[in-house]
């Protein structure tokens, strides 16, 4: 006995006259969904910055500070204001980022990180690959 079936590929399927007819609308809402996404990243990194700002102003740690532990004629002197950061009497720096925690500005090509020691800002440390590590108080 032969028995043969007819296969018939057409028979319950659906067929589109244009597969990819939707693909243009999908990657639309992936990129709309990935714009959404930097845009409010973008916006939370504003508002902590912002948060920084008010928290921790750059005006609690304006004034004089000088180097400790080292005879008084060797001793650096750090001025701080909205200015910038002039050491023993020249200006090094007219911009500085402070964080709360930390202390940056450029003097010259070198990079200079002073951590605070106190949650009353009032002693910094110059962080620094070699064994001594200046600390400053302010006076």
């Amino acid at each position: 006995m032969n028995v043969r079936v007819k296969n018939k590929p057409e028979q319950g399927k659906k067929t589109l006259s244009f597969p990819y007819q939707f693909s243009w609308l999908r990657s639309l809402m992936w990129l709309s969904a990935m714009v959404a996404l930097y845009a409010l990243l973008q916006g939370m990194m504003l508002l902590n910055v912002k948060y920084q700002q008010a928290t921790h102003p750059e005006s609690l740690i304006y004034g004089s500070w000088v180097e400790q532990d080292v005879a008084p004629y060797r001793a650096d002197r750090i001025v701080i204001s909205q200015h910038g950061v002039a050491i023993d009497g020249r200006v090094v720096a007219t911009d500085f980022q402070f964080d709360g925690e930390f202390l940056t500005f450029h003097q010259g090509s070198e990079e200079r990180h002073f951590k605070f020691q106190n949650e009353n800002w009032n002693e910094m440390t110059l962080q620094t690959d070699k064994s001594y590590q200046p600390v400053f108080v302010k006076i």
